[in-house]
């Protein structure tokens, strides 16, 4: 009797840890469930912040961007936006302070075609307050474009009396 006894005692014992283990694997499986769901629609976003006068361009380069890969989320940041992924930077800090900062320098392009102007510049207000359009750069840089003459219907651009281009030897366009 004492074997039928310590028999029932274990299969009882089996019985309750077999239906734990059940128990746990179920819980396992809708939680990896529920957490993998949500990973997929949270998505990481990188925010990549610019100049106020290059952002029609990064915001160009990231529509093109997302055309060829719409699995991966950019977005422009904004002024309040403290935690920007990218950014892309025209100054003249050194190599030395931005790595001790922490920041990580990779270089893409020795020479861009940007606008650049000071505070000292009569202009300064005027155009900071707007940015400039693909119309308004390609006044700038392409003079004598025949497309331009035909959109711009022969009429002189403001802005370009105004301007004047320089080169990377330092030489004028106009």
């Amino acid at each position: 009797m004492r074997k039928v006894l310590f028999f029932s005692v274990n299969k009882r014992l089996f019985s309750v840890r077999k239906r734990i283990i059940y128990t746990l694997l179920v819980f396992l499986f809708f939680s990896l469930g529920a957490y993998a769901q949500s990973s997929a629609n949270e998505q990481e976003v990188i925010y990549v912040s610019s100049a106020k006068f290059s952002s029609p361009l990064v915001e160009k380069w990231i529509a093109e961007y997302t055309k060829l890969h719409p699995n991966v989320r950019i977005k422009p940041a904004d002024k309040n936006n403290h935690n920007v992924d990218l950014s892309f930077v025209a100054n003249d800090e050194s190599d030395s302070i931005a790595y001790a900062s922490g920041k990580v320098i990779a270089y893409v392009g020795r020479y861009a075609l940007l606008p650049v102007t000071t505070k000292e510049n009569p202009l300064y207000e005027r155009i900071s307050k707007k940015k400039l359009g693909k119309k308004d750069i390609k006044n700038l840089f392409f003079i004598e474009d025949p497309l331009l003459e035909e959109e711009n219907n022969s009429k002189k651009n403001k802005i370009q009396d105004l301007v004047t281009v320089y080169s990377g030897s330092n030489s004028t366009s106009g």
